[in-house]
């Protein structure tokens, strides 16, 4: 059996690459042959050499002008400054093979145990080239790792020799297949979900996983070393989520949190979801992720279920998220259930003290528009109302269909306000109002 890595290429989104390393190094995974294209390439260098903690100083340590030509420091700026060079002919990459120079040792490369190879295409002609280590003629290897991640028309074509190259996601930004090509039978690959061409699988016969982002990575062409280490933090506990070293899915939690600790709040949650839409439990799935419009959170939602979850902790997971995102919980910190959910009530406190004002219309019909105008500035202050109406629901005193309007208007603040509900009935029972609303006015 031979395990391959696949980098696929993604810029400075390449930084989330980094991460998964890491993760790889910890769960003691190891591979017997490395491909990548763009900044895969020159990641699955590094990684065939083994030396992590030169790929990481190099990342932690980007600087814009290691990577084009500019005295600018400001990513915003220098992003400027490449649209500006695509525009009139692309910038040059010299800045990029010096780097390179200096942190890919050629022989170290040749002489490791894990082969490596790299896509790139041809220009004009976009003809595909996918050399291995053995196929590169020696002091070569920058030369090819720059053609590789040359993401034209941003940068000009990489010459060699009589030849010029761009990047190889014109042709294959993941290249699963060469990885198969060179003995693979078992495939790790990291989708960066970069702008690029994807080529189908060549054969079913092979054992493939992707890892993929769980949250937008910012542009491939943000060299800002803030996102750099947000980046990276996001690639390591998405490998540790999906080798179930961790829970959760946008946000963490240590392993088994949520199974060992969220029976209850799951439970509940699929309960009240099922009275408030009045379906049977075992239809949830389909009825609970079409009330939503957006593509992207069905299709997340469905991921879940195909990762393995049970149906009500998968829910529970949803609600985790979307209630986290609308509380501005940090998105690289890992938790406890208990930890989150409290920090969450605090919150909930706080704003409830702050806005009397506006929540004492939650007893009565409120205007649309200024409800809408609350969901457009504030998600916390809208999901604290759309909460108390899930109270009063519970009291019998909304109507169901009141409750499902919301949802369809704001699915995931919605969503929010349910797992709040869940988590206040779990913690003693509680109310966020406990007998409604009193205003002091």
């Amino acid at each position: 059996m031979k395990r391959a890595l696949v980098f696929s290429g993604g810029g400075a989104r390449g930084a989330y690459e980094l991460g998964v390393w890491k993760a790889l190094n910890e769960l003691n995974i190891h591979f017997d042959i490395v491909t990548g294209t763009s900044v895969g390439a020159l990641n699955g260098a590094m990684f065939a050499i083994g030396n992590y903690d030169l790929a990481e100083k190099l990342w932690l340590n980007l600087e814009p002008n290691q990577v084009i030509k500019t005295e600018e420091k400001d990513p915003k700026i220098v992003y400027a400054k490449f649209l500006k060079e695509a525009a009139t002919g692309g910038a040059n990459t010299e800045p990029l093979e010096n780097l390179l120079k200096l942190a890919v040792d050629e022989n170290a490369v040749r002489n490791s145990k894990i082969k490596y190879g790299l896509a790139t295409c041809t220009f004009p002609i976009l003809k595909p080239q996918f050399l291995t280590i053995d196929n590169i003629p020696k002091g070569q290897l920058i030369d090819y790792l720059v053609a590789s991640a040359t993401a034209y028309p941003t940068f000009r074509p990489k010459t060699i020799g009589e030849s010029k190259f761009i990047d190889g996601g014109f042709y294959d930004n993941l290249p699963i297949n060469m990885a198969i090509d060179m003995g693979a039978d078992e495939i790790i690959a990291v989708n960066l979900q970069a702008i690029g061409i994807y080529r189908k699988v060549k054969t079913s016969n092979i054992d493939i996983e992707t890892i993929m982002p769980s949250r937008e990575l910012g542009s491939f062409l943000m060299f800002d070393k803030n996102l750099v280490k947000i980046n990276s933090q996001i690639g390591y506990q998405d490998t540790m989520k999906f080798f179930e070293q961790m829970d959760g899915e946008y946000f963490s939690f240590y392993k088994d949190e949520i199974i060992n600790n969220g029976k209850e709040f799951a439970v509940n949650f699929r309960k009240l979801i099922a009275k408030i839409f009045d379906v049977k439990a075992n239809w949830l799935v389909i009825d609970f992720a079409k009330m939503f419009s957006s593509k992207r959170v069905f299709k997340k939602f469905k991921s879940m279920h195909q990762r393995g979850y049970s149906n009500s902790i998968s829910k529970l997971i949803q609600g985790i998220d979307a209630c986290g995102k609308t509380f501005e919980m940090d998105g690289l910190k890992i938790y406890h259930l208990q930890e989150f959910n409290q920090i969450i009530i605090e919150k909930v406190n706080l704003i409830k003290e702050n806005n009397y004002d506006f929540l004492k219309h939650a007893d009565v019909t409120f205007d649309p528009l200024d409800l809408e105008r609350f969901a457009r500035t504030d998600k916390k202050l809208l999901a604290i109302y759309i909460l108390r109406k899930i109270e009063l629901f519970e009291e019998g005193k909304v109507s169901g269909l009141e409750i499902y309007s919301l949802f369809s208007l704001y699915s995931n603040v919605a969503l929010s306000a349910l797992y709040l509900r869940v988590v206040l009935k779990c913690n003693k029972n509680q109310n966020c109002f406990p007998g409604g609303i009193q205003y002091n006015g």
